[in-house]
């Protein structure tokens, strides 16, 4: 399980988030299943992602890694 999933702001509308582990892919839904968003990165523990294209409200992210099966997490975006 991650210990942490830090999400900052680095340039308008571009975030990066930080994780515990390293991850390989992570993949954005909205609460109805429909995928938004797939990133395949090298192994890293720092993924920057664009969500200027989303409206507010409550979003899925699943997060894979190298060391274990994928992680899910609320997204909330204000």
């Amino acid at each position: 399980e991650f210990k942490k999933l830090l999400i900052s702001e680095t340039k308008k509308n571009h975030f990066s988030l930080s994780f515990d582990e390293n991850v390989t892919n992570l993949k954005l839904f909205d609460l109805s299943g429909n995928k938004l968003q797939t990133k395949s990165v090298q192994i890293q523990n720092t993924v920057y992602l664009e969500l200027s294209t989303l409206n507010a409200g409550l979003y899925i992210l699943k997060a894979t890694t190298t060391s274990s099966r994928p992680k899910t997490f609320k997204v909330v975006i204000q």
